[in-house]
């Protein structure tokens, strides 16, 4: 048992477990969260706001600024309430319905190359592996066969 579990039990028998808990939580260290600004420098922040207006990916963004991608939606949340940043003209289940319903017209169409089907829906081959799977196709050597 650690010596904080020893004190905590200690505590708790002779306070209570209220008084326990609230002893252990003055004890726990506190870690950044995503929303929370401060752990956000200027340059970073000015960093999200220009590679958003640029349009790039959150995994791009995420690799240059050095957070996570939970972080960056936590972030760009928060700059869109202050109004430095402009909410997406679609959410992202319209996003990817759009997407799928693209994906779907390229197969019909004949093409089944995935590298030019994600190119042409707008979104990585991994994505496209995803749908192919969710529409009970099977893709082998890059090509979906329909």
């Amino acid at each position: 048992m650690t010596n904080y579990a020893a004190e905590f039990c200690d505590k708790e028998r002779k306070f209570g477990f209220d008084m326990a808990a609230e002893w252990m939580q003055s004890k726990l260290k506190i870690e950044p969260g995503g929303e929370n600004s401060s752990h956000w420098s200027d340059k970073q922040t000015e960093t999200l706001i220009s590679m958003l207006d640029e349009g790039k990916e959150f995994r791009a963004i995420s690799n240059a600024i050095g957070k996570t991608t939970v972080q960056i939606y936590a972030k760009r949340r928060k700059l869109i309430e202050k109004g430095l940043v402009e909410a997406p003209e679609e959410t992202p289940s319209e996003a990817k319905q759009k997407r799928v319903v693209k994906f779907k017209q390229l197969t019909k169409a004949g093409v089944t190359d995935v590298h030019e089907i994600a190119k042409q829906s707008g979104c990585n081959e991994s994505s496209i592996y995803g749908y192919a799977k969710e529409m009970g196709y099977e893709i082998n050597k890059g090509k979906v066969i329909l």
